[in-house]
């Protein structure tokens, strides 16, 4: 009886701890879900803002390229700047079409951050299931080991009891 009631306290001291570690460990998951669904947020947001910029990108190369093909068939005006307006609006259409295709280049990295976001919060929510798992076995095991320990002093307590009540008879 002696050498149970250390073990007792000993294996409730080692459960409250793993429950305690199990709790820091959740806490940390849960901070950082919510600091990588910040960032999702985040990424979202610019991949939309990267696709208007994108589609006001095509409308104006659209718009120059009709005025590029409109001023080609509809003839140039007199003077000697048509060629000068043409090597223009060709280097406006160039340096669009770059910035579009650089657009594009970084829409699709914000979608593959995203995707990698997701995919990293989804292990996190994985992981916090399990420590929640853990925490409440950890809860049951703490419980069954207070109730052992409660019959055991209870016993002790009853033992004590007979043996006053024997030795007073």
């Amino acid at each position: 009886e002696q050498n149970a009631i250390p073990s007792l306290r000993k294996a409730l001291k080692d459960v409250a701890m793993e429950k305690d570690a199990a709790v820091v460990a959740r806490e940390d998951l849960l901070a950082q879900i919510r600091t990588l669904k910040k960032r999702m947020k985040e990424a979202e947001e610019e991949q939309y803002r990267a696709e208007e910029d994108a589609a006001a990108l095509r409308a104006e190369l659209n718009s120059l390229q009709q005025q590029t093909m409109s001023g080609l068939s509809g003839g140039f005006p007199a003077g000697g700047s048509s060629t000068d307006q043409m090597q223009v609006m060709e280097k406006e259409l160039s340096d669009l079409r770059s910035q579009l295709e650089q657009m594009s280049m970084l829409r699709q990295q914000e979608r593959q951050i995203l995707a990698e976001e997701q995919a990293r919060t989804s292990s996190l929510t994985f992981e916090k299931q399990e420590l929640e798992e853990k925490l409440l076995s950890l809860s049951n095991r703490i419980s069954g080991i207070t109730n052992c320990f409660c019959r055991f002093n209870l016993e002790s307590y009853c033992n004590l009891v007979y043996q006053q009540v024997i030795e007073d008879s």
